[in-house]
């Protein structure tokens, strides 16, 4: 037993070893609300001064800026969402061919998807605004408003659609994001115990 004490080079006994155990343990509950287990990781960051930890806490808590910069776009992958856009300027029709038809717009998304083209859009909502969204009744959309520039580089409106197991993907991929933060705060390497 004590050959494995010496070639064990941390001690997880040691209080910061700890609160990062306790942290993954509740990161992988998905019965505690990501925005609760945020709030503790951000606690810890505070405490340990682990200032890009707490800033990533702060705009989770808070929200992201609308449009991150390109630079900012590999960092923040984890928070793009599959949603489901059309033009506005098609919008009116179908509403009236849904009504016509006696459909609901999801519905209609799914038989109709050659009039929809999926997109990768950035949600910057605070994680507690996210939560509430996916606990939407199954088969209700939620949508929005996206800008993007068109070929003349002119930004052109574009209205999306998601339902509520959209947002709880994304809510799992914040909380892949979470664990991988409190994952690296452990040494990078895995002793040998042979």
């Amino acid at each position: 037993m004590s050959d494995i004490k010496n070639k064990f080079p941390i001690n997880l006994t040691d209080k910061k070893y700890s609160k990062i155990s306790d942290l993954l343990i509740k990161l992988y509950d998905n019965d505690i609300p990501l925005s609760k287990i945020i709030k503790s990781i951000k606690a810890f960051a505070t405490k340990t001064d682990n200032i890009e930890l707490q800033s990533f806490c702060e705009h989770e808590l808070n929200g992201w800026e609308e449009s991150p910069s390109e630079n900012d776009y590999d960092k923040l992958k984890y928070r793009f969402m599959l949603v489901y856009c059309i033009d506005e300027t098609s919008v009116f029709n179908i509403h009236e061919e849904c009504n016509k038809n006696k459909v609901n717009l999801n519905e209609y998304i799914i038989t109709e998807n050659n009039k929809f083209f999926p997109h990768r859009c950035f949600i910057p909502l605070p994680i507690a605004k996210i939560e509430k969204k996916q606990e939407m009744p199954p088969g209700n959309l939620i949508s929005g408003t996206y800008y993007y520039p068109d070929i003349k580089n002119i930004e052109k409106q574009i209205l999306y659609f998601a339902n509520n197991d959209s947002y709880k993907l994304l809510i799992k991929s914040i909380r892949q994001e979470c664990i991988n933060k409190i994952i690296n705060l452990l040494p990078d390497f895995i002793p040998n115990i042979h």
